[in-house]
């Protein structure tokens, strides 16, 4: 799993390659109000997750498995602003 370190929060996002669940593991220094899109190779977002809850530390899981195979991106957002981004593969 990679763990990728940006300056308000670590995430884990696991397994990727994905088969049915992404598994989101978010630790914040502080609480605020994240978000989880799920986009396409075209940008598109095909999954959301809001409301997650006020916490420092989250966890989460997006299902995977009606889609197709390829990569899609994640991006995580504290309101309007996008704090993480990265790429899994569904397999």
């Amino acid at each position: 799993s990679a763990a990728v370190k940006s300056t308000q929060l670590i995430t884990h996002l696991y397994p990727n390659p994905v088969a049915d669940k992404l598994h989101v593991n978010i630790q914040q220094q502080q609480p605020a109000q994240l978000s989880v899109n799920i986009t396409d190779t075209a940008g598109r977002v095909i999954r959301s997750q809001r409301n997650l809850p006020h916490s420092i530390h989250i966890t989460t899981a997006i299902d995977f498995s009606t889609l197709s195979s390829g990569y899609y991106g994640v991006e995580i957002y504290a309101g309007n602003k996008r704090v993480y981004t990265a790429q899994v593969i569904k397999q």
